[in-house]
């Protein structure tokens, strides 16, 4: 996979949830660390870090199932008020 994307390493994980927990966790974020996670309002909740991150939902596009673009930039407008 490395070798394929171009990659000096490459990480496989048991879910997105899994990604995004390792990611969280190389970023040495935790518990009074101001760091938000934008994710759409149709994904499991559990899937926001747990206690890592702020979750910031944002709408669903619903020809796509997408983020809503609109939503989006208001979600990352919000975390960045928050960071």
């Amino acid at each position: 996979m490395a070798d394929f994307c171009g990659a000096r390493h490459v990480v496989s994980c048991a879910s997105g949830t899994d990604a995004l927990l390792m990611v969280l966790m190389a970023g040495k974020s935790g518990r009074g660390t101001p760091c938000c996670v934008i994710v759409h309002v149709l994904r499991d909740r559990r899937s926001r870090g747990a206690d890592r991150a702020t979750p910031v939902f944002v709408d669903v596009d619903e020809a796509t199932y997408n983020m809503d673009a609109t939503s989006l930039r208001r979600g990352i407008a919000t975390a960045k008020q928050a960071a």
